[in-house]
């Protein structure tokens, strides 16, 4: 038997060994270390010359420590760059330092280049929907007042003060996302006095994590709306300093991520300078402003944008760009250009560099593998192409595919090196975990750069090298002291040597490299905890808490040290802080209701067993009675909250039992935690039984391609028997760190089911500072009561002695048919549209393939709605519908151009890609949230972003809404579950809240003709021609797209008003291919009995139609609306020639029988001998009321008797 290729292959790569020894040449990546310096200095004052440096930077991990040192002093000492590029140097000269363990050198380095480190800062403030950016805020506006130490300011989450903030790293950097919560959506603010003792022109450098403002006493000197990641001294900003005292103020904002600032100030050409102070301890008068010459605006990106120009940039100008957007973080987070920008580059100029370059950017593997195949193709022999396929091939399912390119790499030099590593995670991949650490160390261990020592430690890892791991360890961190990973390890390490000494050593390293972050302090806390070191794990916690008073992590961490110290006073004290921080901390909850049993706990509301069992009665024909439906839902400040029930129903026949078997409790694995307190049977004789068997299961609907992150906790009661009472009393609490809906909270409660109800309550505990928002629910006898106690306000409604709803065939959605209470924290429909909108604007960006594809798709039409057909259709047929509905997901759309990548999305996605393609070709064009059809209409208010559950893309010029899941709809094809239906119609400037029309009769006509011969027997053979409209044409398009279905699917389709109908050839079908249109068919069959055979004669139906009343209308009486779908036509024409001898001898009178809600219409023909029917029916109205309905089915019963009566061909006496 032949060995499979995977052998042959292993046995090869475990038979190569390298052809160089180590010492048999200088290390490879100190020359390309010097050649980038030189390149630096080469660049001169060229923007380029930043991502030069950051180029040598990023190469410092693998070359020896000394040549990069000596290209940054060569740099920070050239008179060939300008004075930011030498300071650049030094910074991370000093950077270098402090991985080299010098704190205190490293420190002093970054205070003599002008960082400042002296500020006060404040917030969080909104910033919900990126607004708050552009919302001057009091720090803007306040500025002697906000001196006083009581002065508090609205902020998000509660009143924030002014604190002081010293910069306690060696770096400067003041970490707003490390010390202010929330972190999401907010601004904070910075400020200091610059002190100065002559009026002189300096210059501001300023690099943020996030969007930024700054403020020059008082006047607003910069504003950068991107949304960009952390970069020092990203742009220059040239400002007039008076004598004395000069403010200065900072603003950055956030959505999520990076949120942090550095500023430097210098000389006006950017350079150091000394005789400055910062100070921020008290407010100072403004000094005298003189007479200065201000330097230059300086911004590396900007003059790169300028360079690129708006028309036809050149490759080398996007190039340039893209690579400094990239290696510096300055890509805008909310619309990314960097990858858009590269693959332009590419595009127009494929170079290896270029290609490469696009393809690390892809964030697609199937683009990333496009472009190296590009590369590979054009340049077969390049190493770094060669390199950059092994990497992707091995990251693939077949990793050593990578082999037959590794070896053409060979060993040489730098990419030999990176070879190496890939050749060893192949040997890993295959289980050869000790030949692949044998391969890279041979290679790899006389290395100096220290990411090679991290490539050893992790292959010794899963080498089982333990002695090995520990030694590339201890050289890392000696190397880097700031190597956290490494350290940490170390200290897990001593601490299982029980070499606590060694442990508490590292402790102090790890606090000395960042002595400003929360975060590690938490870890070290954590670490002296478990060395049973509780005051020096508070003295750490507490050092965290002054840095960080509102971090409710670590306050609930140093509550739980007091706790292990007995001190419960102290530990509830904290707990409590914790809750007012961060309400839904279930963790803390329970630690404080232990320590203090709550008196307003959800249960209290539950009615014990024994009252619940009073409430039994006879099932008077009622399957069963719920004797209790009680939801207590208790909201904190940030809209996050908990939801106790107590569910209890009897049981009175089998149906019953077998219907309340297993009850399901949907909730969020990630957001929420279910804890069921109670589950049981009470028998009829008393006995009780715990039900004991539960599951977990995954809900969607996979048959619509609908994935959700959303599971049921399943609870079974298997030995079920009438009589039985079961109740349920569970719990579910938000667990989430934050509220995704901001501090929106939103409910909708129906307090009627199909079950006779002794008592059904809701009760909403919130906080009394809160507006709450309330319908009423149309429930007779519905007892609704408030009460404030404290800091609470208590809503009750209760419903008792609810009869069961009516459920009926064609009954419009629950909220129209059922008593429900919506409640919501929106007053109106503007806010909630706003903040949707805020929510998804920054994923509605065309990159500049898609612009392409609007512009190539839009050229020569003419008129909007030719745009609008263009972009639908090419819309339809390059995503298809796929809802991945994860978290925010549920909400928030995925980026038009991710939409586009992997082509498929959900309705918001796909209204999302029509609305920004509708954009970029000059249409006008909205979202609408839609409430579809099957979930019933709702009044106007409260507004709520719960009741909608649809988006579809609007153009207002058109008034023309379209649905982009409707694959096979055209434009002006509205699906039946969007029409009259409530929809919020939101676009960036409005918000409106409508409905959607509802389609005519005439739009949606079914006309089928009819031409056949009969035999003696009943029998027919007919050609039949079909033409739909709309609704039937886009079902058809749907069910034939499949060539060789189309018979099958026919004859089943057809045989549902043919009985027994057979297909005679294939069917010829025209228009399925095209949205919007009729569609036609055509087809030859036969029917076995398409009329009624008597003694001598034939009974011919002159339609298809018949038992309207059956289908449409059977209950004699309605309590609830009927939905009758779209207005709609069907159209029948029949030519039957009868058997020879046969004549017509009764031919109908037909007539018209008409109504307000349609109308029939049946006309007959003899012609030549021929029977010709002819009939039109048309539903004129989507609905029918309950008052309205017996005049409906009366109308129906009138058109069925119109219907019944046949034609009659008769055999004539003197046939044969």
């Amino acid at each position: 038997m032949r060995p499979s290729r995977w052998i042959v292959l292993l046995l090869a790569l475990l038979s190569w060994t390298p052809t160089n020894g180590v010492g048999a040449e200088t290390d490879p990546h100190g020359a390309l270390q010097r050649a980038h310096g030189r390149r630096v200095m080469a660049l001169g004052a060229s923007p380029e010359g930043t991502t030069a440096l950051m180029d040598l930077w990023r190469g410092a991990r693998w070359a020896p420590a000394a040549s990069t040192r000596q290209a940054l002093v060569e740099i920070a000492e050239s008179r060939r760059v300008p004075p930011h590029r030498q300071v650049a140097a030094k910074r991370l000269l000093a950077r270098m330092r402090l991985e080299g363990g010098d704190v205190e050198g490293a420190r002093a380095a970054i205070t003599a280049l002008g960082y400042v480190r002296d500020w006060r800062v404040a917030g969080p403030f909104d910033n919900g929907g990126r607004e708050g950016f552009d919302t001057p805020m009091p720090p803007e506006v306040h500025l002697p007042e906000s001196w006083d130490p009581a002065y508090r300011m609205d902020g998000k989450g509660g009143p924030v003060p002014w604190r002081a903030y010293a910069s306690l790293g060696a770096e400067a950097l003041v970490d707003f996302e490390g010390r202010l919560r929330p972190d999401r959506d907010v601004c904070a603010y910075a400020e200091t006095y610059v002190l100065t003792t002559q009026a002189q022109a300096l210059s501001l450098w300023v690099g943020a994590g996030g969007a930024v403002a700054v403020f020059w006493n008082g006047e607003e000197v910069h504003r950068d709306r991107g949304y960009r990641r952390p970069f020092p001294d990203r742009v220059g900003i040239p400002v007039p300093a008076r004598v004395g005292t000069n403010r200065l103020l900072v603003k950055v904002c956030t959505r999520k991520g990076p949120w942090n600032l550095r500023v430097r100030v210098a000389d006006r050409q950017g350079a150091p300078l000394s005789g400055l102070q910062f100070v921020a301890d008290r407010y100072r008068d403004l000094g005298v402003a003189g007479p200065v010459v201000l330097g230059p605006y300086h911004s590396d990106r900007e003059e790169l944008e300028a360079a690129l120009g708006s028309r036809a940039p050149s490759a080398d100008a996007a190039f340039r760009l893209a690579r400094y957007l990239h290696r510096t973080g300055s890509d805008d987070l909310t619309e990314p250009r960097a990858f858009d920008l590269a693959r332009t580059a590419a595009r127009a100029k494929p170079t290896p560099e270029h290609l490469l370059f696009a393809s690390r950017l892809a964030d697609d593997r199937g683009e990333r593998m496009h472009l190296l195949a590009e590369a590979e193709a054009r340049w077969p022999k390049n190493r770094d192409v060669l390199l950059r396929a092994a990497e992707l091939r091995v990251s693939s399912i077949h990793p050593a595919d990578a082999l037959p390119l590794l070896d053409r790499l060979g060993t040489t030099d730098a990419v030999g090196d990176r070879a190496i590593v890939l050749r060893g995670k192949v040997l890993s991949a295959a289980g050869l975990d000790d030949a692949a650490y044998e391969t890279v160390r041979r290679r790899l261990s006389g290395r100096a750069g220290l990411g090679w020592r991290e490539h050893l430690l992790r292959f010794a890892s899963r080498a089982g090298r333990h002695d090995d791991a520990h030694r590339y360890r201890i050289e890392l961190v000696q190397g880097r002291a700031t190597a956290a990973d490494a350290r940490k390890a170390l200290i897990q390490d001593a601490l299982r040597r029980e070499e606590r000494s060694v442990a508490a050593d590292h402790l102090a390293i790890l606090l000395a490299m960042d002595p400003g972050s929360v975060d590690l302090r938490r870890y070290v806390a954590d670490i002296y905890e478990g060395m049973g070191d509780l005051p020096q794990a508070l003295t750490t916690l507490a050092e965290a808490v002054a840095l960080a008073p509102d971090d409710a992590d670590v306050l609930l961490a140093k509550a739980r040290v007091h706790l292990r110290r007995s001190q419960e006073e102290v530990a509830a004290d904290l707990l409590r802080r914790v809750l007012v921080l961060r309400p839904q901390d279930t963790a803390a909850r329970d630690l404080l209701r232990r320590l203090r049993p709550a008196s307003e706990r959800a249960d209290r509301y539950a009615v014990e067993m024994g009252a619940l069992l009073e409430r039994r009665r006879p099932g008077g024909g009622d399957s069963s009675t719920v004797l209790q439906d009680l939801t207590v839902r208790r909201v904190y400040d940030n809209g996050l909250g908990t939801q106790f029930h107590q569910y209890a129903v009897q049981l009175h026949d089998v149906d019953a039992t077998r219907e309340n078997r297993t009850f399901t409790i949907p909730f969020t694995p990630a957001s929420q935690r279910v804890d069921v307190s109670v589950a049981r049977v009470i028998r009829e004789d008393g006995a009780v039984l715990d039900a004991t068997e539960r599951f977990e299961q995954q809900l969607g609907e996979p048959w619509y391609r609908i994935y959700y992150d959303t599971r049921a906790l399943g609870i079974v009661f298997p030995d079920l028997q009438k009589g039985d009472v079961i109740e349920l009393q569970y719990r579910i609490d938000d667990v989430a760190r934050t509220n995704m809906f901001d501090d929106y909270f939103g409910d909708l409660h129906f307090f009627q089911s199909d079950a006779a109800t002794v008592e059904r309550t809701y009760v909403l505990v919130t906080p009394a500072s809160r507006k709450f928002y309330f319908n009423r629910p149309k429930l007779s006898g519905l007892k609704e009561s408030t009460k404030v106690e404290g800091k609470e306000r208590t809503y009750r409604f209760v419903a008792r002695d609810v009869p069961p709803l009516a459920i009926e065939e064609g009954m419009p959605g629950m909220t129209e048919v059922a008593p429900y209470l919506l409640v919501s924290t929106y007053r109106t429909w503007e806010e909630v549209g706003r903040w949707w909108w805020g929510l998804v604007r920054d994923q509605l960006q065309a990159d500049a393939d898609l612009k392409a594809t609007v512009a190539e798709l839009t050229k020569g039409a003419k008129t909007t709605e030719e745009k609008v057909r263009r972009i639908h259709a090419w819309a339809m047929a390059h995503t298809r519908y796929v809802g991945l509905e994860f978290g925010i997901h549920g909400f928030k759309p995925y980026r038009v151009t991710q939409i586009v990548r992997r082509g498929f999305g959900d309705c918001k996605d796909k209204a999302s890609l029509l609305y920004t393609m509708f954009r970029e070709a000059g249409v006008d064009a909205r979202i609408a949230l839609v409430r579809t059809r099957r979930n019933g209409h709702i009044p106007d208010l409260p507004a709520s972003l719960s009741v909608f559950d649809h988006a579809i893309a609007y153009v207002p010029e058109l008034d023309l809404f379209i649905d982009g899941t409707a694959e096979h709809n055209g434009v002006r094809e509205l699906p039946a579950m969007d029409q009259g239906v409530t929809v919020l119609v939101v676009g960036p400037e409005d918000v409106a809240l409508r409905k959607t029309p509802v389609d005519d009769p005439e739009k949606n006509v079914h006309r089928r003709t009819i031409r056949g011969d009969l035999d003696k027997g009943g029998r027919a053979f007919l050609l039949v021609e079909e033409e739909l409209g709309a609704k039937d044409a886009s079902r058809y398009r749907k069910e034939f797209q499949a060539e060789g279905t189309r018979k099958g699917r026919l004859e089943r389709f057809v045989r549902s008003v043919f009985p027994g109908l057979v297909l005679e050839g294939d069917p010829v079908m025209e228009g399925l291919d095209t949205l919007g249109g009729a569609v036609r068919v055509q087809y030859e069959a036969r029917v076995p009995s398409l009329a009624e055979k008597g003694a001598g004669e034939l009974r011919v139906p002159p339609t298809v139609l018949g038992g309207l009343v059956a289908q449409f209308a059977r209950p004699q009486h309605r309590d609830h609306p009927l939905e009758l779908g779209v207005p709609s036509v069907y159209e029948e024409q029949r030519t039957l020639r009868p058997p020879g001898g046969y004549r017509i001898t009764h031919l109908p009178a037909g007539g018209e029988e008409s109504s307000p809600f349609g109308r029939v219409v049946l006309h007959y023909e003899d012609k030549g001998g021929a029977l010709v029917s002819k009939v039109r029916f048309e539903i004129a109205v989507a609905r029918v009321s309950p008052t309205a309905y017996p005049a409906f089915r009366a109308w129906l019963t009138r058109a069925d008797d119109l219907l019944q009566d046949r034609a009659v061909f008769r055999l004539a006496e003197d046939s044969p």
